[in-house]
């Protein structure tokens, strides 16, 4: 039985519709108000992602299904085993887990490249594997060797560098940052070699083999090429090297490479070579840097100028550094952040009295929520002054010709500078809002290593510029954890943060107005007191629009605390009220007569119940299929013979 037939089976007739290359349906593993989870069948297996944060686990457990259901029966691919160590017999399983790995955050690769790495006796040492994918961007992964096996890591020893044998033979070596252009200078008759990982990893490669010898450094064009360049030219002078850097012209600005020149440029192979051996022979030698004498830097705290920390919300929101608002889903995360960019853009006092927020520009950038039909009436809702709110489409390649259309996902592992132009050209910008921030991180969200090597310089560029960073992050449903743990995906979204909101229900109000009350606790923070929490409600201003109306209460509570008490206290409502309320429902659209499936779940849908609490209801009143005249004929159904329902016709059509 095919992978794809089971997901859609657990998931049911009727509640999901195609969707590009595959379905779309509301996720079952959180409450979902609109269809956010994606199913795409891949290679012998269906990729489950839920663009509100729930992890894949949670997903295929929601739906009553094993891990190994989203792979085809006859598919010789098998997901690594959790309770096992990822060892696999040939290089080719360790890269197909990789891929496996990568697939389930919902990217579509569109190749995979292997570069094969040997030691010094041509022994298989690791692979470094590059997925380009359909969206244009690329990411890389590595697995080695250890023992009999292979291991889908990159491991703790050092790397050879690449070509190893190839180029111990050299007098003359050519140095490139990453293995695409290796192989390019190889293609025009240039020994070339470089490292896994680019300018991430000189420190984790073995140089030694290059030492004495006369190096040619061929950098990328770009800001992470010159200081790859500056690392190797100390690196290798130490090791007794002649060190010359030449930068090619014609290389593309964003990173381009001796490859894009190949590919480009139409010459023949010899008359490539000789113009980069001729640049090459008439570049000076790198002058001799002073060696480096590694030690502590000591400061006299006298000598250290006393700075006050900068708040744009005293004790929660912090300028200079990343505030993180975490909650569960539909939680009003992203009403509160449009609250935020009100008062920013006023200079609108702070709900809590405690002074007034300093007047300027906001970025908004998020895509959850469309931003003609959602964001701008809540703006308009919440008062804001939208002269000085923008909303970022994405990145052009072209800002005077260049159209929404043409706007491309922002990526904040190679688009910093981007948002870094953007403040320099707007200098009165106060306020970044990223919803949620998984979004803009291309790397794996459960890797602290790879979403702390994101963020990191997002929080320099707050600094830098002194303004504030707010970002949303959704919650997992684990229990037992704090709110810091309860943030969806790894540890690194938390450890950047300066400051963590945590947005809950507030489980002394029994919600009998219909407008529930919120608190905003302070969950963490590395230069403000804890504990502080802040009400609020939903107020309706007309028009199907809401904004936030801040409450007075302004009281002292332990976020863990407070976490355990409002999902006690949801877990009863939820579990009951919900069920009740979808049965009640779905009684009443069923008691005018039978009708067809998709009709149902439309009208349950319009009534605001997921695909999950439909067939919850559906299985309480135990409807039954209605004979068809003809084969050909949708099936309908209703009510059981004899079924006593709590409500009339009449009352559902009054």
């Amino acid at each position: 039985m095919r992978a794809l037939d089971k997901v859609l089976a657990a998931i049911g007739e009727g509640n999901y519709s195609a969707a590009g290359d595959g379905y779309s349906c509301r996720c079952p593993a959180h409450d979902d108000n609109s269809p956010s989870l994606t199913i795409t069948p891949k290679h012998g297996k269906v990729l489950l992602h839920c663009h509100a944060g729930c992890t894949f686990e949670q997903i295929v457990s929601a739906l009553g299904l094993q891990e190994s259901d989203t792979f085809d029966e006859e598919s010789a691919v098998i997901p690594p085993s959790k309770k096992q160590k990822k060892r696999h017999a040939t290089c080719d399983d360790a890269i197909a887990a990789v891929r496996w790995s990568v697939e389930q955050d919902g990217k579509e690769v569109a190749d995979v490249i292997p570069y094969a790495y040997v030691d010094g006796n041509s022994r298989p040492f690791g692979c470094s594997v590059r997925f380009n994918f359909a969206d244009g961007f690329k990411t890389f992964r590595q697995v080695h060797v250890d023992g009999d096996a292979w291991l889908t890591s990159a491991g703790d020893n050092l790397w050879p560098i690449f070509k190893l044998n190839e180029v111990s033979r050299k007098n003359l070596v050519y140095l490139h940052e990453g293995e695409k252009a290796c192989l390019a200078g190889w293609k025009i008759g240039l020994p070339s070699t470089c490292c896994k990982g680019g300018c991430k990893a000189p420190q984790k490669t073995d140089w030694q083999p290059l030492a004495n010898r006369d190096v040619v450094i061929l950098p990328d064009n770009d800001e992470a090429g010159e200081k790859f360049t500056a690392t190797m030219v100390g690196i290798l002078q130490d090791l007794g090297c002649t060190v010359k850097v030449v930068r090619l012209g014609g290389r593309p600005t964003d990173g381009g490479d001796l490859a894009d020149i190949v590919e480009g440029y139409d010459r023949t192979q010899a008359e490539l070579q000789s113009l980069v051996v001729t640049l090459a022979t008439n570049a000076k030698v790198e002058p001799q840097k002073p060696k480096a004498e590694p030690g502590l830097l000591l400061q006299k705290f006298s000598d250290i100028q006393e700075r006050e920390i900068n708040w744009l919300w005293k004790n929660r929101i912090i300028i200079g550094g990343v505030t993180i608002i975490t909650g569960p889903v539909g939680n009003t995360k992203s009403l509160l952040t449009i609250d935020l960019a009100t008062r920013v853009s006023l200079g609108a006092p702070h709900p809590d009295g405690s002074g007034t927020c300093p007047q300027g520009e906001v970025l908004i950038l998020g895509h959850e929520d469309d931003h003609e039909a959602v964001q701008k009436p809540r703006l308009v809702a919440a008062g804001a002054d939208c002269d000085k709110i923008y909303y970022v489409h994405g990145k052009v390649q072209n800002l005077a010709e260049d159209t929404a259309e043409d706007a491309e996902r922002l990526q904040l592992e190679h688009d910093i500078k981007l948002i870094k132009k953007a403040l320099q050209q707007n200098p009165n910008i106060k306020l970044l809002v990223f919803d949620p921030l998984p979004e803009f991180i291309g790397g794996d969200h459960n890797s602290s290593a790879e979403v702390r090597s994101a963020l990191m310089p997002l929080t320099k560029v707050a600094q830098e510029f002194d303004i504030a960073v707010i970002a949303i992050c959704h919650q997992n449903k684990k229990q037992g954890l704090s709110a810091v743990q309860t943030i969806a995906g790894s540890g690194g979204f938390s450890q950047v943060a300066r400051t963590i909101l945590a947005v809950l229900n507030d489980p002394e109000d029994d919600d009998k107005t219909g407008t529930r009350r919120r608190v905003m606790v302070v969950a963490k923070s590395n230069n403000g007191g804890q504990n502080e929490a802040q009400a609020y409600r939903l107020k309706s201003t007309g028009n199907d629009r809401v904004r936030i109306e801040w409450l007075p209460e302004i009281f002292d509570i332990d976020a863990e605390e407070l976490i355990k008490r409002s999902r006690q206290q949801d877990d009863g409502r939820r579990n009951t009220f919900k069920r009740d309320a979808a049965t009640d429902d779905l009684e009443r659209i069923i008691a005018a007569g039978a009708l067809e499936s998709k009709e149902i779940d439309h009208r349950m849908r319009e009534a605001g119940h997921s695909g999950y609490q439909i067939r919850q209801a559906r299985s309480e009143l135990g409807l039954v299929k209605v004979a068809r005249e003809r084969n050909t004929d949708p099936w309908k159904y209703e009510l059981p013979a004899g079924h006593t329902g709590t409500f009339s016709v009449d009352e559902w059509q009054g």
